[in-house]
């Protein structure tokens, strides 16, 4: 007699606290997925090249973070698959940015609840998935040597909810609630802004880096997208876009001597279909480790 083999719960904690040692990562992960979905909905036309928009809204007090974007979303039919089921992605490897169906998991290791509301064009229902993240993580706690299936202690410990929408709206949001205190770093906007910084697919500032019109246009012409958003940070009283750090103008590391970034160039100059990567990099007239830890290098 054929058997089915079980995978018990403890396999969860891999997939959560064990992946996402970073809170950081977590934030990592929701953007990327964004960005995925940002570019779906310009491929199918739901909005315009350019007109994307993740927005990332943090309440140090209220210890919530939320990021939405006005992506495809998910039509209702579909949300309990894409959502709660794991490692069943349809995502197109080298394509997207991820391709796994885990990712979602990521916030469960840093928050009491982990929520996803989403809809999708043409609907008039909204979903919202809702993830009880502290009974969760205490179902594979090593003291209750749990027994448990992962598909059951899933079922268990998550909710799904309708909620009206418009029938124009499309967007998905992820929702954090009850954030420890051992990570404030994730609710401080000024760290978090320098982090997205380096991470998200963020526009370029071309007031205050001259030089972005030529990389946007180098790029273009030579078939590389660069798959830029635009990238709102909020908290109750502040919001602002968030930009790629670079400057035209930086101070040494030593002597806060200033230095000129007089053009940018790239490699390979002239890509080919053989081409693995390529870069751009800034030329000075001057000897000097910029005096900025997040375009320095070491």
């Amino acid at each position: 007699m054929k058997r089915n083999a079980k995978i018990g719960v403890f396999v969860l904690e891999n997939l959560t606290t064990g992946m996402y040692t970073d809170p950081f990562d977590s934030i990592r992960e929701y953007i990327q997925n964004a960005g995925d979905s940002i570019l779906a909905a310009e491929r199918n036309k739901l909005i315009n090249s350019n007109d994307g928009l993740i927005t990332i809204s943090i309440d140090p007090e209220a210890r919530s973070l939320s990021i939405r974007d006005n992506g495809c979303g998910i039509p209702a039919d579909d949300v309990f698959d894409k959502l709660i089921n794991i490692g069943m992605s349809k995502k197109v490897y080298g394509q997207e940015a991820g391709f796994r169906g885990i990712g979602r998991l990521a916030g469960m290791a840093y928050c009491k609840r982990l929520s996803f509301i989403t809809s999708s064009p043409y609907e008039d229902t909204a979903s919202l998935i809702t993830f009880d993240c502290e009974g969760i993580r205490e179902s594979f706690s090593p003291i209750n040597k749990s027994q448990e299936e992962i598909q059951h202690v899933l079922s268990k410990y998550t909710e799904q909810e309708p909620l009206s929408a418009q029938k124009d709206s499309h967007y998905f949001e992820v929702r954090m609630e009850g954030i420890g205190h051992e990570i404030d770093a994730i609710l401080d906007i000024e760290v978090l802004e320098q982090y997205l910084a380096q991470v998200a697919p963020v526009e370029y500032d071309s007031q205050s880096f001259i030089y972005a019109p030529k990389i946007i246009e180098w790029s273009k012409k030579n078939g590389y997208a660069l798959n830029q958003v635009k990238v709102l940070i909020r908290t109750p009283g502040i919001e602002r876009q968030v930009f790629k750090p670079y400057l035209n103008q930086y101070k040494t590391r030593r002597g806060n001597y200033i230095i000129d970034i007089a053009d940018v160039e790239f490699y390979p100059k002239e890509p080919t279909s053989n081409t693995r990567f390529w870069m751009w990099y800034s030329k000075t007239n001057l000897l000097g480790m910029f005096d900025d830890n997040r375009v320095a290098v070491y």
